[in-house]
């Protein structure tokens, strides 16, 4: 401990006298009220400068925990678009349409071939009509000439008298007969006329039909194929968006952890801080209970200031490099949100591209398709009632072929007994003869007509049947068929609206996520100044603390300053942080203050100070 002499040493020397050359001080009194006052003052103003920014980083820490949670739930929405837009269903969904176009294909080649050959049944059908015209047109002839035997027949019976007698029978029963003939082949060709119309209408009406639909449908299914490579080319450029968007908020994500985790330096300043407190306030205690002349009170007052400045030092510039980073990384996060923003507008443009319109059109495609296998049924049902027809009128004109044959046979039976009657007269009847066997003659003729229409009758009836019969299953089974891919088709392209909004739904949302969690981000760093108020705050503190070191550096010598590891040891032992190790490793370092050396020992009291 130095020695200070008192004012009444001064004036004498060693034996009393009063030395001409020397002078001494008088003992010093330092200012550790004042002193104390500062250090208690500097106390309770870190005290409360922790306390006051406590609640606001507090606050900056649960936005950035809110701020993480954000960043996790894009990186999930953003993994969740992925994964639907690159999925399963929506391919299973594409293949399943590009199977039932296929299968609509199929059946526009099966109903062109099934149409070929109902086509070409009636035409047939209408070429074996035009077979029966001829037939039945002769039976005019046979009927004018029949009139004619009979007219003759009555002629030559009344010339001969009684020895002619039951000729005029004959005659009547002939012209009767040929009336009938007449008649009924008129009925048939009138029938025929009909049915010719009817399958020439039906079949100018399926040939139009099947055109218009083929035409149509092959149209219409170009354009689902090529919507369909939209389709393809939209999902696959939202798929290489999505991965993007995806890839960009996982690193966002993990950046944001890295700032969540940086948060951590705020416990390490302010137990920093509680440190540099406690030591300041032990100090106070220790000056309020020194002697106001005690040297080493006041270097190791010097001491612990100058270490607890350097210690609020590294705690400010941590703290300001520390909130500044974060800021800056909190910007750099709100700058890719900005852009995965962008990314996701344009996910949501092309996404767009396939929306309720694309597919209404494509609805409305699968609308036409149907409406054209309708037509296509209605065409084989106009087939079918047209054979119906035929088939029901046919068997009319069978029922008259059969009476005109009935009445050849007639005619063929009065014939053979007027050549009876005829031979029984002798040469008188032999005219008679002559027109009974023409009559004979015209009857085997009417007979070989009615052959002939009616074995064309029967190719009629043979080819309308077997069209009938084809047409009729083919109809049941291509209905059935048509049903199901209509059915099936309209429930792809619902599946396929319901995944395209839903992932339209979703972009949306992430799109509204991203730019929230950009705004609000930006808006959380702008309004950050706690830091400044911190560093602000120790700079204060830093101020005293140097002005306190300063006085005690002007009042006492600097050989009488050493020993500052010896005096500062305690403190090691109190730190927690390896900050707070390395500025104090710094602070008392021999390359600046050499511990090994006490000048104070090798001083005896009578050392003068100056």
């Amino acid at each position: 401990m130095f020695k200070f002499l008192d004012k009444a040493a001064f004036s004498k020397g060693m034996d009393g006298s009063v030395p001409e050359a020397e002078s001494f001080e008088p003992k010093k009194v330092f200012p550790f009220a004042s002193w104390g006052e500062s250090l208690a003052l500097v106390a309770e103003k870190l005290q409360k400068l922790s306390g006051t920014t406590e609640v606001e980083f507090l606050s900056i820490g649960a936005r950035l925990h809110d701020f993480y949670a954000r960043a996790g739930s894009i990186d999930h929405l953003s993994s969740d678009v992925a994964a639907q837009v690159g999925g399963e269903d929506i391919q299973e969904a594409i293949d399943r349409l590009v199977t039932l176009l296929n299968k609509v294909q199929e059946y526009l080649v099966d109903s062109e071939r099934e149409a070929g050959q109902d086509c070409e049944s009636l035409r047939k059908v209408l070429l074996l009509l035009e077979q029966v015209v001829e037939p039945l047109n002769s039976f005019g002839t046979i009927n004018k000439v029949l009139r004619m035997l009979g007219i003759s027949t009555k002629i030559e019976s009344a010339r001969l008298g009684n020895s002619a007698a039951g000729f005029d029978t004959i005659a009547a029963d002939v012209a009767n007969l040929s009336v009938q003939v007449l008649d009924k082949s008129q009925t048939i060709l009138v029938q025929q006329t009909a049915l010719s119309n009817t399958i020439r209408k039906t079949l100018e009406g399926v040939e139009r039909i099947k055109t218009e639909q083929l035409l149509q449908v092959r149209g219409i299914l170009d354009r689902i194929r090529a919507n369909l490579e939209t389709l393809k080319e939209i999902n696959s450029n939202c798929s290489v968006i999505a991965s993007v968007v995806a890839n960009a908020s996982s690193e966002i994500s993990r950046s944001m952890s890295g700032v969540v985790t940086s948060m951590q330096f705020h416990d390490i300043v302010r137990q920093q801080i509680e440190h540099v407190e406690t030591a300041l306030t032990e100090v106070h205690q220790m000056l309020s209970s020194g002697e106001p002349g005690n040297i080493d009170v006041a270097v190791e007052t010097s001491d612990i200031c100058e270490l607890q400045a350097a210690q609020l030092r590294q705690a400010g510039s941590e703290i300001s490099d520390a909130v500044r980073s974060i800021i800056e990384n909190l910007s750099s996060i709100a700058v890719k949100e900005s852009h995965t923003a962008a990314k996701t507008r344009d996910m949501a443009g092309v996404a767009d591209k396939a929306g309720s319109s694309f597919f209404s059109d494509m609805e409305e495609d699968l609308k036409r398709i149907a409406a054209s296998f309708v037509s296509n049924a209605e065409a084989n049902k106009s087939i079918t009632t047209a054979m119906s027809s035929v088939a029901g009128t046919i068997g009319e004109i069978v029922n008259y072929v059969g009476d005109i044959e009935h009445i050849g046979e007639e005619i063929e039976l009065i014939a053979m007994n007027a050549q009876i009657k005829a031979a029984r007269t002798g040469d008188v009847g032999a005219a008679l003869g002559v027109l009974a066997e023409a009559i004979q003659r015209l009857s085997v003729e009417a007979q070989e007509q009615t052959g002939n229409v009616s074995k064309t009758l029967l190719a009629v009836t043979d080819t309308t049947e077997h069209l009938f019969h084809d047409v009729g299953e083919d109809a049941a089974a291509l209905d059935k068929e048509v049903d199901s891919i209509v059915n099936e088709l309209d429930s792809v392209l619902r599946t396929l609206l319901y995944l395209n909004e839903s992932i339209i739904g979703k972009v949306l949302g992430l799109e509204s996520e991203v730019l929230s969690f950009s705004s609000d981000i930006e808006s959380t760093t702008s309004s950050i100044t706690v830091h400044e108020l911190m560093v602000d705050g120790l700079a204060d503190a830093i101020g005293c603390l140097d002005s306190i070191v300063g006085e005690v550096g002007s009042l006492i010598p600097l050989d009488l300053a050493k020993g500052k590891t010896e005096r500062l040891k305690e403190l090691a032992t109190r730190y927690t942080m390896h900050s707070e190790r390395k500025v104090h490793a710094g602070f008392t370092g021999t390359d600046l203050f050499d511990a090994s050396t006490n000048t104070t020992d090798d001083l005896d009291d009578n050392v003068e100070l100056f």
